[in-house]
């Protein structure tokens, strides 16, 4: 499915427990297969805007508290996906994720 705003979002209808177990993980989780396994897709819209001392300013919007400041947009945006990939893995680890190939994506838009 396409947003109005272009985002993609994708939807996982393989099992209930699937949904349950990826239920606020993601914008759009979705799945795809690879090798014979299922491999998950998640996707993550940042947004970036520009402080008034002239930082900018990235959020994963579905992570909630990742958010990092950076000189530009493009290093703001490095440092945010750093981040949120250590949340993911953190939640991977402790079995609050998708079991299996996991495939993480992220969506850049400026916040109004």
């Amino acid at each position: 499915m396409v947003m109005t705003d272009g985002t993609r979002i994708l939807t996982l209808v393989d099992s209930i427990e699937a949904k349950n177990r990826f239920k606020g993980l993601a914008a759009g989780v979705g799945g795809r297969v690879w090798q014979g396994r299922m491999t998950m897709t998640m996707s993550y819209r940042v947004e970036i805007e520009q402080e008034e001392d002239g930082r900018f300013l990235a959020e994963v919007v579905n992570l909630p508290g990742v958010m990092a400041y950076g000189d530009s947009a493009d290093t703001a945006l490095a440092h945010v996906q750093a981040l949120a990939l250590r949340v993911l893995a953190d939640r991977l680890e402790h079995d609050e994720g998708p079991r299996g190939p996991v495939s993480v994506t992220f969506e850049t838009s400026a916040a109004a």
